[in-house]
């Protein structure tokens, strides 16, 4: 693995607690589907998440001092369990070192703070060359949701309307695929004629080799909704797609993003962060649809705040850059599920958004069902 700089306790914590190359592997999603993965002495050979390939050329194993190592054959990348994590969730080692360590300690099942301002981490993996360009990204996300709008499937609609949401969702041009995987292929050939096979397979939305290849991915998370960034005309960042059903196993994500586009944003940022002024609250709630709800619910309330929401409270740091910048001279207003996992995270998120500068951070919460969503729907 070569040499390592000094790593802060919390981060040799992680590694140490990431030793099972296949459990990592497994964790992440690389042992899904046919020939992608094969067993070597100390570890296991999976494809390359730093660059696209048929054939698995990359080692993960454990090195010489019991954690993972991870080790290309065919682009030459490596580094350890941090390095592989950050390549797989589209994360840059650097610049995005605290999601990084926060997205590990989720897998690993270890509690971390951030990291000293003193790591030194080795330069990120430049990106692999097939990776389609966010530009080019967002021209085919936006000409997915202009051929889909949401209003045009019936399920979608109804889901959207029962949970008092629908008008909203349209104005923000929500889509739905096509029911039917017919109507998913004339879909994806409308997109492939219009932009080409190469970045059709390059866009994440689809299967990039095998025999399924040029197919979507996971077509049936029908529901799909456009995350933007914040001063780029409201430019599509990724596209998150839900199941409209309830999951078939454990294991089926009711969530999806495509892969490497995994959201830095909160959503609804680009429309709240422009919002913000005096008097005005800036409410941080879980997911899309409860920015939504709790939009409708404070306009009914008279309260004066913009919403955001984010992508699932673990890895809040993700949004963390976005969230601090907006707080300063606010009154934040935490206003995460009424779970678990909401309750685990609200105190450091409250610290954080009080070290940014929030004037005060208040903690809401639904008192009559999980999320804003469903005390959205007891009001319908």
């Amino acid at each position: 693995m070569g040499s390592h700089a000094r790593l802060p306790d919390d981060a040799a914590e992680v590694r140490a607690a990431l030793c099972d190359p296949r459990g990592l592997c497994d964790a992440l999603g690389l042992l899904e589907g046919p020939r992608s993965w094969s067993r070597q002495a100390r570890g296991l050979l999976v494809r390359c998440p730093w660059h696209e390939e048929r054939t698995p050329s990359c080692s993960v194993f454990v090195g010489g001092d019991g954690t993972v190592a991870v080790k290309c054959h065919g682009c030459g990348a490596s580094g350890d369990a941090l390095s592989l994590v950050a390549a797989v969730r589209g994360l840059d080692l650097r610049a995005d070192f605290g999601a990084v360590l926060e997205e590990a300690a989720y897998l690993a099942g270890v509690r971390v703070s951030l990291p000293s301002t003193g790591y030194v981490a080795r330069p990120a993996p430049r990106p692999a060359p097939d990776t389609l360009g966010a530009d080019a990204f967002g021209e085919i996300a936006d000409a997915l949701l202009e051929l889909c709008p949401v209003e045009g499937e019936a399920d979608a609609w109804s889901y959207l309307r029962r949970r008092g949401i629908a008008e909203l969702a349209r104005a923000e041009r929500w889509a739905a695929l096509p029911s039917s995987a017919t109507g998913r292929a004339q879909v994806r050939d409308a997109l492939v004629t219009r932009f080409g096979p190469d970045a059709w397979l390059r866009s994440g939305l689809a299967h990039a080799d095998g025999p399924k290849a040029g197919e979507w991915l996971f077509g049936e998370h029908r529901l799909v909704i456009p995350w933007r960034a914040v001063g780029v005309q409201g430019a599509v960042v990724t596209l998150q797609r839900r199941l409209l059903r309830a999951p078939s196993s454990p294991s089926e994500p009711r969530y999806i993003v495509p892969r490497g586009r995994a959201a830095s944003v909160p959503y609804g940022a680009d429309l709240a962060l422009e919002e913000l002024g005096e008097g005005m609250e800036l409410c941080i709630v879980e997911g899309a649809a409860d920015t939504l709800a709790m939009r409708v619910l404070a306009a009914r309330a008279g309260l004066c705040r913009a919403t955001v929401g984010l992508a699932g409270v673990e890895h809040w740091r993700r949004c963390a850059k976005a969230l601090c910048g907006a707080v300063r001279g606010c009154v934040a207003v935490i206003a995460l599920d009424a779970d678990a996992a909401g309750e685990r995270h609200v105190a450091e998120l409250a610290e954080e958004l009080t070290k940014a500068g929030a004037v005060r951070v208040l903690r809401s919460k639904p008192v009559e069902g999980k999320d804003w969503c469903e005390v959205l729907e007891k009001t319908l």
